[in-house]
């Protein structure tokens, strides 16, 4: 079954990586653009944002051919629910559309996942005291969390390659686990989503060619929802259980743009502003003010997302609020550890430029002393001896 995996995880990234170009191209001849404001955006140049056609065709056209003949009974409301998105993410990045519109489009596709799919969320293993939920209870709170995580997802692209890299990570990480509780025909979804984030990647990094936009990232995030909700469904019915906390663990794979989006909530709450309204106060733009680059910032957030993943995998078997707690002070201390390290970086940096500069000046003394001296013919070794500062 592995062979089903790698062929659509291939085929998905083959299928991105040739359609990206293609798009780019016909993007800049009608001159659909997303043109930089100098302000919230932080491309310089004109870009391309129908970078989610690619994803989109990469994903269905490679589970269409390597999982298409054992798709799963709830296959058809996927397609419909990410085709849905898929249309109005495309209008979107073409003409705008408005928030409550998508809003409605979201809970649309969010419903014929849940309540004609089946797939929400069973349980959640403990944690706040709340072990398996009622469906008529745990469906509406799905498609909630779905368009929650949906929006959240939507708003850590920022930067070039962040939204592809998390994402990326996060649904190899789902197939993963998928792959570990049995559930073969979903793990091919999410390794073909995977694959096809790869061959956007290759587009999208610093400086992009092209970004996701809401095409890709309103088709990703739901399709990372999806995936999650599958993770703990399958977990329940594994021979082996191996994520004895899984709605813990998949919250651990999300927990990136999670804690960013409830992060900035706050801010605009203790600032009296509207949740709703934008800003620059989300992690990529405190990193970038940090000095960090696009690449930079990517390295952290990929960093810290693959660290709390591992560490929560290591702490399975611990108590679920002591995992939980684990993560979260983990994502809590990103940004902190992330601009130490930065002003470290920094103060070695002017170090070594002061220590250059000392050098330099050093140096020209030495030679305008030594032209002085051999003028009033006196040997310059005698006068300036060689010194060593040891802390140079």
């Amino acid at each position: 079954m592995i062979i089903y995996i790698l062929a659509a995880f291939t085929l998905g990234g083959v299928i991105a990586a040739f359609s990206i170009p293609r798009v780019i191209h016909l993007s800049v001849r009608k001159k659909l653009m997303d043109l930089p404001d100098n302000g919230r955006k932080q491309h310089k140049a004109p870009t391309p944002t129908l970078g989610g056609v690619g994803i989109f065709f990469g994903f269905v056209l490679s589970i269409s051919i390597v999982g298409g003949f054992m798709a799963p009974d709830y296959f058809p409301f996927l397609i419909a629910g990410i085709t849905l998105l898929f249309i109005v993410g495309i209008k979107d990045d073409l003409m705008g559309v408005s928030a409550k519109k998508k809003l409605v489009a979201q809970i649309l596709a969010s419903v014929m996942v849940v309540y004609g799919g089946g797939i929400y969320i069973p349980e959640l293993g403990g944690l706040f005291g709340i072990n398996s939920i009622p469906a008529y209870l745990s469906q509406p709170f799905s498609v909630f969390a779905m368009v929650i995580i949906l929006n959240a997802y939507n708003l850590i692209d920022g930067v070039d390659g962040l939204a592809g890299s998390v994402g990326f990570i996060a649904s190899a990480t789902l197939g993963t686990f998928l792959f570990l509780n049995g559930a073969v025909n979903e793990a091919i979804l999410a390794f073909a989503l995977a694959g096809a984030l790869g061959g956007f990647l290759v587009y999208n990094f610093e400086p992009a060619r092209i970004f996701m936009g809401d095409t890709g990232s309103m088709v990703v995030g739901f399709l990372l929802a999806m995936l999650a909700f599958n993770v703990m469904q399958t977990n329940l019915t594994a021979e082996i259980v191996y994520l004895p906390a899984s709605a813990v663990m998949v919250f651990g794979v999300l927990i990136i743009p999670m804690y960013d989006t409830l992060r900035v909530i706050l801010i605009r709450l203790k600032n009296r502003q509207s949740p709703l309204n934008p800003d620059a106060n989300h992690m990529h733009h405190v990193l970038m003010k940090s000095g960090y680059s696009h690449r930079g910032i990517v390295l952290v957030q990929a960093t810290a997302s693959l660290i709390i993943i591992t560490t929560a995998f290591i702490l399975r078997e611990v108590n679920v609020h002591i995992l939980f707690g684990v993560m979260a002070a983990q994502a809590i201390l990103i940004l902190p550890v992330a601009r130490t390290m930065m002003h470290i970086i920094r103060g070695r940096e002017e170090e070594a430029y002061m220590r250059q500069i000392r050098l330099m000046t050093q140096a020209r003394d030495n030679a305008s002393d030594s032209i002085h001296n051999q003028q009033n013919g006196e040997p310059s070794s005698k006068k300036h001896p060689v010194t060593y500062n040891l802390f140079e």
